[in-house]
């Protein structure tokens, strides 16, 4: 299981994520879109 809460990413001003929470369990298979240059990586 992987865990994450409470992310925030701050660009110059812009706060591009407040307080975001995500959890995987096992065997879940989960994507992240976006558009390029969005901060997915």
């Amino acid at each position: 299981m992987l865990i994450a809460e409470g992310i925030n990413k701050y660009y110059p001003g812009v706060h591009a994520l407040k307080d975001v929470s995500i959890a995987v369990y096992p065997n879940e298979v989960v994507g992240l879109i976006g558009e390029n240059g969005a901060g997915k990586s």
